[in-house]
């Protein structure tokens, strides 16, 4: 991985790593360049993320047909703020990647990506209300 670092912006290459389903050694990446705005104080006040969403879809579904039939857990940037519209949470710095992902989220390519891995959606968590 490298960086580059210019006044207050930061440019660095991080993997996009998503964990093997089968808990091994296989690997699930892509590559990604990341730019972020120092706000100071410790805080950031912009992030971007530019990388092949061909890539990403092509790891993504390799991780999607490698999945154990007990299931998996796959951690995603989306939340309510996303989508709410084009003008997501301003403080928000990485609103961009969360309506990419909430995009393909709730997409029909999503669900006939699942459907070719042979993936059905169920809960991950239960509270004490759903037992």
């Amino acid at each position: 991985a490298w960086h580059a670092i210019d006044g207050n912006r930061v440019v660095y290459y991080p993997w996009q790593v998503m964990p093997d389903p089968n808990g091994g050694s296989e690997e699930y990446r892509f590559g990604c360049a990341t730019i972020l705005e120092y706000a100071g104080a410790g805080l950031w006040s912009h992030q971007e993320d530019l990388y092949n969403p061909r890539e990403a879809e092509r790891v993504m579904k390799r991780w999607m047909a490698a999945a154990p039939p007990r299931g998996g857990l796959l951690f995603c940037h989306p939340a309510a703020s996303a989508v709410a519209s084009s003008g997501a949470d301003a403080n928000d710095p990485i609103a961009p990647a969360r309506l990419r992902e909430a995009a393909y989220l709730g997409s029909t390519a999503f669900v006939e990506d699942l459907a070719a891995a042979g993936i059905g959606l169920g809960r991950a968590w239960l509270t004490t209300q759903s037992v």
